[in-house]
């Protein structure tokens, strides 16, 4: 049973609420004002009834802080209009680690995706085993979210804020709906800072550091959206006999989706350079199907000089499809829940021999075997 979480919205009404970061800057001075030894009737019932409004919203505001610091919840009215909702101001929508703050139009928006972009943080961290951070950073405890009028995806995890851009200001060159780019924008975040982490807290070591490159990959392509349609397509590609050339309305059509968010398919370790000076992709040596091919774990060299390293930006852009269809095969079939004790797993063994087997209970000659089909199989179709 798909889980429910609970959503509720504020209407802010101070400009500094929007800012999750900055404190509201005090009220200035007060000017005195001379007094005068009579009033008038009017002046007097004048200045009752300005002492009485702002009597009544002091009451008002102190019964929403009381009710807030109980722990009341105001869950998100289903029958809420989206015109309402675009039209109330800036409001922040809360989920049970996120603070997500919109404004405009984009409000409608993002109350109807709260839930799933909730998911889509507990589940991404999940799959690599690093638990949720919650924000270090704010006020609540939530990490904050803030969509609006920006073309950059900014994670500072410092100050426990998300900047995604507002999806209204975004090309759409396919069939996207603004749905579909603010749910890449926050995948697209949600990976690096996923990946990073994971880094981190596995203490992966150095040899085995080029993985990362490969679960990236796979990351983006499971989480699905725009980045992730020309999977099957680069999949098949890189493992073809064919050679390395690259169709030019394939390579197009990738580097426009990927240049929506300021990206190039090199950012994702995918041997494919946007631009007319390489139309035809990257000179490449064959796709890896066997742990030999991969290279891994990689040599540590004390050496400095480039000339005498193993490895390099080309070496990684050859095997990172490969990498992430290795990844792909393992949580189809023993589970997702085992990638983590891969990971956990790299910092224990040093070769694929020892790593397998302590992971997934089959022989490495067994698993790659497996991998081995799946990937000739993509040369042949």
């Amino acid at each position: 049973m798909k889980k429910q979480i609970a959503v509720e919205w504020q209407i802010l009404l101070d400009e500094n609420e929007w800012d999750f970061s900055e404190p509201a800057l005090p009220p200035g001075p007060t000017e005195s004002v001379p007094s005068r030894a009579r009033y008038s009737f009017r002046e007097v019932a004048g200045l009752l009834s300005v002492l009485l409004v702002l009597a009544g919203y002091g009451l008002w505001s102190s019964g929403s802080v009381l009710a807030a610091q109980a722990g009341e919840t105001h869950s998100l009215h289903p029958a809420l209009s989206a015109d309402r909702l675009a039209g109330a101001g800036r409001q922040v929508i809360l989920t049970e680690h996120l603070r997500i703050g919109a404004s405009g139009a984009d409000v409608a928006l993002v109350a109807a995706l709260a839930e799933e972009l909730e998911a889509l943080y507990v589940d991404t961290l999940a799959a690599v085993g690093v638990p949720p951070s919650h924000g270090a950073g704010a006020p609540d405890g939530r990490l904050s979210v803030l969509v609006q009028g920006t073309d950059a995806i900014n994670w500072d995890t410092t100050r426990g804020q998300v900047t995604l851009p507002s999806p209204a200001l975004l090309p759409r060159p396919g069939q996207w709906q603004q749905a579909d780019l603010l749910r890449q924008s926050w995948v697209v975040a949600l990976v690096d800072q996923a990946v990073y982490e994971a880094g981190v807290v596995h203490d992966i070591p150095a040899g085995w550091q080029p993985l990362l490159g490969g679960l990236r990959l796979w990351l983006l392509w499971d989480a699905g959206g725009p980045l992730a349609e020309s999977r099957e397509e680069i999949v098949r590609w890189r493992h073809s006999r064919a050679g390395a050339a690259v169709p030019g309305d394939f390579l197009t059509s990738i580097c426009r989706t990927f240049s929506v968010w300021h990206l190039s398919p090199l950012d994702y370790s995918l041997p494919l350079a946007c631009g007319p000076a390489a139309r035809s992709g990257l000179r490449l040596s064959p796709a890896a199907d066997t742990f030999a091919g991969l290279g891994l774990p990689e040599a540590v060299w004390s050496s400095e000089k480039e000339e005498n390293q193993p490895s390099g930006p080309q070496r990684s852009n050859a095997r990172a499809v490969a990498l992430a269809l290795l990844i792909d095969y393992a949580t189809d079939t023993y589970g997702q829940e085992a990638l983590p004790v891969l990971l956990t797993g790299l910092t224990r063994h040093d070769g694929w021999a020892a790593l397998i087997p302590a992971v997934y209970g089959v022989s490495a000659e067994a698993f790659e075997a497996a991998f081995s089909r799946i990937a000739v199989g993509y040369q042949v179709r």
